[in-house]
């Protein structure tokens, strides 16, 4: 029996390490957490360089190993625009945090498509993405069995449960993200297994089964219209073919066949019979104007600067300032669609961006469905069902900020990459294009790791100083926050916790400059509440008003916005504004009518019944108030 050689013992190390790392991307660190947690976007940075750096060594080596790509403009352009928008950007410290990142995309996305160009990695990257489907589908069944037996218990019988139960998302963060990945790694299983046996055939069609089951336990309404958006759009394109419109003229089903499907419409519709309600009770759910209301601040973010845009990441952090009142204000990360958000970011040069990369994957899909390989062929169609799916999905939603699901989308499209016989543009490129390009990347990389490396020490002070905070520990607090605040003090959320702590410790100077300067930036009700307080502290009641004013505009929403207001606006002489104030409190949190508060001070029991009776007149009838 012969030894393995040593190139084959490192290359199963090699394969090893790398299906750690992507249920590491696909759970964790391209996960909710992952985006969210300081310590853990740290330790994905680490591997991201260590994988990176390992690839380089190998690259400089062995040429097949270089960077490249058949759609490099698609990557090539859109990095480009996101440079010069950043540059331009109301908050270039803020951009350059996410350009950096995009950076990082890139490259990853470059080496998913050599390693899927590799004979013997591009079979098991596949094969895991078949093992994940499976994974991501019974984990996300199980969560909400779960969750049904305590909801049972609860009632006291069987009835329809209801869909997305606890609004489950295992570790993405919400139900339809967890469509969206379920579906996009269906696509890669299906185009990796085929239906040459019989084996294989049960297969897809139990996959199929099971992501079926989880867009229906997801409940994502917009899920639903880009699953049959995406369906719709696949169906047409492969009956443009002359072939297949002949094999469809031709096609006879088996007996056996025939009573598959009979059998499988049947069992579909006792499914929908009794899921019926549930499905119903979730269409009818409500939501839309919260998403017309990110969609009109998108609008009027792009208007301001309509050629490029505000700048990458600045949706987010210009939000409030154009949500106008009374429109809802909600807190998410980001426009609920990506083509919105597009335009306010990178303005008309990002859509031109995105439509020279959608170009480009066009090109390579038609090419793909085309081919004479079935192989090639067959993962073509997948990924032109998964490229009409994930777009339609970002009308309703926005899924560039989750690796997770960009990883799950850019597998067949990687694979279709590697595989393919030629560039979009190479006759155009001069000679030794692939070394200049590699050698550009590993800067681009270089200067984005240290970017985020800066970035990212600045976020751990600022988590030492939050954990210190939520322990009341204000003398901690204080120079953890100052520390974030030097590292980089035009991120508003240093300012913010360096603000209240340097409240809480008495140095109201200096609380109301960080508060101040939080304020300024995002327009959070909160901060301008924070520095109204400060400033009747101080004395500055003129200055306080307007503080309270600005914090009130949106944050009349908000219970303890409104509640913290209208004890500000008493402490001024203003107790026609306090009484406002207490009933926008009142009306948004019917259940703070009893607190103690309202009979504790007698300036406010003097105006509690009033208060009261405001209240009781803004409430809807079906408050149950």
């Amino acid at each position: 029996m012969s030894r393995p050689s040593t190139s084959s013992v490192l290359r199963m190390a090699a394969w090893f390490g790398l299906a750690f790392l992507v249920f590491y991307l696909l759970f964790i660190g391209g996960g909710w957490s992952g985006i969210y947690v300081v310590q853990l976007r740290i330790a994905s940075l680490v591997l991201v360089v260590g994988v990176l750096v390992a690839w380089g060594v190998i690259a400089a080596v062995r040429p097949a190993w270089r960077p490249r790509s058949a759609i490099w403009p698609a990557l090539a352009v859109p990095l480009a625009v996101m440079g010069v928008t950043a540059a331009l950007s109301r908050s270039p410290r803020i951009s350059a945090e996410y350009l950096a990142w995009a950076v990082l995309l890139v490259a990853l996305y470059l080496l998913l498509q050599r390693l899927l160009a590799s004979d013997f990695f591009r079979p098991r990257v596949m094969g895991l993405a078949v093992l994940l489907c499976a994974v991501v589908g019974i984990l996300y069944v199980l969560v909400c069995l779960s969750a049904w037996v305590g909801w049972w218990g609860l009632v006291g019988h069987l009835a329809v449960p209801p869909l997305r139960p606890g609004f489950a998302g295992l570790t993405w963060g919400n139900p339809s993200a967890v469509m969206t990945i379920a579906v996009l790694l269906l696509a890669s299983a299906i185009g990796h297994l085929g239906f040459a046996t019989n084996g294989r055939r049960l297969a897809v069609l139990l996959l199929t089964v099971l992501t079926l089951v989880v867009t229906l336990l997801s409940g994502s309404r917009a899920g639903w219209l880009a699953l049959a958006a995406g369906l719709l759009v696949t169906v047409v394109a492969w009956l443009i073919v002359p072939a297949n419109r002949a094999a469809v003229r031709g096609l006879a089903p088996s007996r056996r066949a025939r009573v598959a499907i009979v059998g499988t419409a049947a069992l579909g519709t006792m499914v929908a019979v009794v899921l019926t309600p549930a499905v119903i009770l979730r269409a009818t759910a409500g939501g839309e104007t919260v998403r017309v209301s990110y969609y009109a601040a998108a609008w009027t973010m792009g208007l301001d600067s309509p050629a490029v845009g505000s700048g990458p990441g600045m949706w987010v952090a210009q939000r409030i300032a154009y949500t106008p009142a009374p429109e809802t204000d909600y807190y998410i990360p980001h426009a609920h669609d990506l083509y919105l958000q597009t335009f306010a970011e990178h303005g008309v040069l990002g859509l031109v961006a995105g439509a020279i990369a959608v170009g480009c994957l066009l090109w390579l899909l038609a090419r793909a469905v085309r081919s004479e390989d079935p192989l090639r062929r067959r993962l073509g169609w997948c990924a032109v069902f998964a490229t009409a799916y994930f777009g339609a999905h970002q009308v309703l939603d926005f899924y560039p900020n989750m690796p997770a699901a960009l990883f799950a989308f850019a597998l067949p499209v990687a694979w279709l990459d590697a595989r393919s016989d030629r560039s979009i543009a190479s006759g155009r490129l001069p000679a030794g294009w692939r070394r200049t390009a590699g050698v550009g990347l590993a800067g681009l990389v270089a200067v984005a790791v240290g970017v985020l490396a800066w970035s990212e020490t600045s976020a751990l002070d600022l988590d030492g100083a939050v954990r210190a905070a939520n322990r009341a520990d204000w003398p901690a607090a204080v120079p953890a926050a100052e520390a974030a605040v030097r590292r980089d003090p035009e991120m508003p959320a240093n300012q913010l916790v360096l603000g209240l702590a340097a409240a809480r410790v008495g140095d109201l100077t200096a609380a109301e400059k960080a508060l101040a300067t939080a304020a300024a930036a995002d327009d959070l009700p909160v901060a301008w509440l924070d520095l109204a307080a400060v400033q009747v502290a101080l004395g500055e009641d003129a200055a306080a008003r307007e503080s309270l004013r600005r914090a009130m505009r949106l944050g009349e929403q908000q219970a303890t916005v409104a509640l913290g207001a209208g004890d500000l606006y008493l402490r001024i002489g203003e107790p026609t504004s306090a009484h406002d104030a207490f009933v926008a409190a009142i009306r948004t949190a019917p259940s703070l009518a009893g607190d103690p508060y309202w009979t504790a001070r007698e300036e406010v029991a003097a105006m509690w019944p009033s208060v009261l009776d405001g209240a009781l007149a803004l409430m809807p009838p079906q408050s149950g108030f």
